[in-house]
């Protein structure tokens, strides 16, 4: 008999609600997901990013706070250094010369980027990222405290400065590893891998006027979008060296190293009060140390000793997602540019009352305007075009937005060179040109592409390859992949200190040219090379 209207009515409502709640989910090989996401076009349903969480915004305000301790304390750390007190132009403290204050600043920052990976393998293996966090923070604290104390004239006068200052940059350096270190790969703790998308309907306009459409609410597009507004935040952080700078001038350094002492309390307060809100992966037994006993005993009892196929296939897992870091050196040395030979750049070049370092400014700038934009206008109309590029996609653009910034950088150096301020000189500041005390005629606002350009290669490269890190690592070494990221960094650092050679007039402009072909080259490689790995999320 035919069944009735009503029966086929409930057997129709019954159908939609399987639909709603069927994981769109399949078994399949892993690739750095306990499962694999398939593409949407499989059930015709465009993806869209679902909210961020409660629990990452307050990881974000942790990232806000410690960035903004870090570059408030490095606004004022040279001149301390490097200046006599008592020098009527310049402030200072220390007085041990530009090049020692060169020295120490680079060995912090280069000690800030090698202390994750003790800080990853605590994370992973024995604290985890939670108590990680909690006692770098600490550590964190008492280094800013003993900054605070010895720069004070008194303490300074009894000869502690000096010896308050290493071990300061020690406490803080350690403390600055465990945080970040355990704090990217913690955002991605916060979005579980088990957890199926889900299907939603939304509102959306149409050429008839409002409709509805059922929509994919994806876990890897909310990750990407944590990560975007994750480095979003460091930038806001890196503002405040400009309120220490301004502080230190007016009232010293003990007020201006005491500013970021409160910041970074503020955010240990808050991770001690709300932790419980945020999800805490347990320490796990690190597959690379068990991998790497494992061996040690294969070539001492290679009879008896167990096979290592039980923790090779995460370390493996590992090396592969990390592989594509070896890049990153070459996009280091370029985006170094912007707070060094672009500021020697914009001293050559007519002020018109704007101060080189104010219009450095423009590049946190850029990245703190251009991230919202990309979150909700631009990746939003691909999305709605079913397109969306994947990380490796966004690495690559980087690559090419950073090569176009050295190809400005290159043909505004030419300009320079050409606009003499007396015939007889190759270049301003030479010898005898005026004393180098009159500027090029070019205005100091031609600057202002470089750092438009360099804070777009940094929107769609930093986020995409921390994203990278935390999502292709095996859960029990993540944070490890993650300081294998921030690892490149200091590289990059010792490769610019390998071209500072070339970083003299009148070879500026080669040097760039040098910079954006390298950088180029890097971009189209790195594409060619990885593209494939990131189809096997459905995007690249």
């Amino acid at each position: 008999m035919p069944r009735s209207s009503s029966a086929r009515r409930a057997s129709r409502a019954r159908a939609d609600n399987a639909s709603e709640t069927a994981p769109l989910l399949s078994a399949g090989p892993a690739t750095g997901l306990a499962v694999e996401w398939q593409h949407p076009s499989n059930y015709g349903l465009r993806r869209v990013s679902g909210p961020i969480p409660p629990s990452v915004i307050l990881i974000l305000a942790m990232e806000l706070c410690e960035r903004a301790a870090f570059w408030g304390l490095a606004g004022p750390l040279q001149n301390y250094i490097g200046n006599k007190p008592g020098d009527p132009l310049h402030h200072g403290a220390l007085g041990f010369g530009q090049a020692t204050a060169t020295r120490l600043s680079f060995g912090f920052n280069i000690l800030c980027y090698l202390a994750p990976i003790p800080g990853a393998i605590v994370a992973d293996q024995y604290l985890g990222r939670y108590k990680t966090i909690r006692y770098s923070s600490l550590v964190y604290i008492i280094g800013l405290c003993v900054l605070f104390v010895t720069s004070i004239p008194y303490y300074r006068s009894r000869h502690m400065g000096l010896a308050g200052l290493i071990v300061a940059l020690v406490l803080i350096a350690i403390g600055t590893g465990g945080i970040k270190s355990a704090l990217g790969a913690w955002v991605a703790d916060q979005f579980p891998e088990d957890e199926p998308p889900k299907v939603i309907t939304t509102d959306i306009r149409q050429p008839d006027g409002r409709g509805t459409e059922r929509v994919v609410v994806d876990r890897q597009m909310a990750l990407a979008r944590a990560f975007l507004f994750y480095y979003a935040v460091t930038q806001v952080g890196s503002f405040l060296n400009l309120l220490t700078t301004m502080v230190e001038l007016r009232h010293g350094f003990p007020s201006a190293f005491f500013i970021p002492l409160p910041i970074i309390v503020v955010g240990f307060l808050l991770l001690l009060l709300k932790n419980r809100s945020i999800i805490q992966v347990p320490p796990q037994n690190s597959p690379l140390l068990s991998y790497l006993k494992t061996r040690f005993q294969r070539q001492r009892q290679r009879p008896s000793a167990p096979s290592p196929s039980s923790s090779s296939g995460d370390v493996k897992q590992a090396l592969s997602a990390s592989k594509i870091f070896l890049f990153f050196p070459l996009y280091t040395a370029c985006q170094l540019q912007v707070s060094t030979n672009f500021l020697s750049q914009a001293g050559t070049l007519e002020p018109h009352g704007v101060s080189n370092n104010l219009l450095a400014s423009l590049n946190p700038l850029t990245v703190i305007v251009f991230a919202p934009l990309l979150d909700s206008l631009i990746f939003p109309f691909l999305h709605r075009h079913r397109a969306r590029p994947g990380p490796i996609t966004r690495m690559a653009i980087g690559f090419l937005c950073i090569s176009a910034a050295m190809a400005y950088a290159a043909v505004l150096q030419s300009t320079i060179y050409q606009a003499k301020t007396q015939p007889e000189y190759d270049c301003p500041g030479q010898g005898g040109c005026r004393d180098g005390s009159v500027p090029n005629h070019t205005h100091i606002g031609a600057q202002t592409p470089l750092y438009i350009l360099t804070g777009i290669s940094e929107v769609f490269i930093m986020p995409a390859g921390l994203e990278w890190a935390a999502t292709r690592a095996p859960p029990s070494m993540r944070s490890l992949v993650v300081a294998l990221y921030m690892l490149t960094f200091a590289s990059g650092a010792a490769l610019s200190i390998g071209i500072a050679q070339l970083a003299k007039n009148p070879s500026l402009a080669v040097m760039y040219c040098i910079l954006s072909a390298v950088s180029g080259v890097a971009g189209l490689l790195f594409w060619g090379l990885f593209k494939g790995d990131g189809r096997n999320k459905a995007t690249v």
